[in-house]
């Protein structure tokens, strides 16, 4: 019987000029499982080209928190060309693997 589950809904952002600039892509702690654990390549795709990455954790002491916590991001050199404001979906697709597009809003 055929998996009547719906779809991860995409995760879409307008990433900032230092994300922009350094090829990462931040991820909201709350969509972090739409992403296999930390650590465990995955392949990305955009029109052109597929690729490998992994989601990273940065360890952070936050000022005003008591404890470290991390903070997930995803290096995404490509969206190192995408013109500023535009709005970044990651897409998961049925064989596993992830979509990039930029969104024009």
């Amino acid at each position: 019987m055929a998996s009547t589950a719906k779809p991860p809904k995409p995760i879409e952002t307008r990433q900032t000029v230092t994300e922009m600039k350094k090829g990462y892509f931040i991820v909201n702690p709350k969509r972090r499982q739409f992403f296999p654990a930390e650590g465990v390549p995955f392949e990305v795709g955009t029109d052109d080209e597929s690729f490998k990455t992994t989601i990273e954790v940065i360890r952070s002491m936050d000022e005003g928190l008591r404890d470290p916590h991390g903070h997930y991001h995803i290096h995404l050199p490509q969206i190192m060309e995408m013109p500023k404001g535009v709005i970044i979906s990651l897409n998961r697709v049925p064989t596993n693997e992830y979509e990039l597009t930029m969104i024009n809003r």
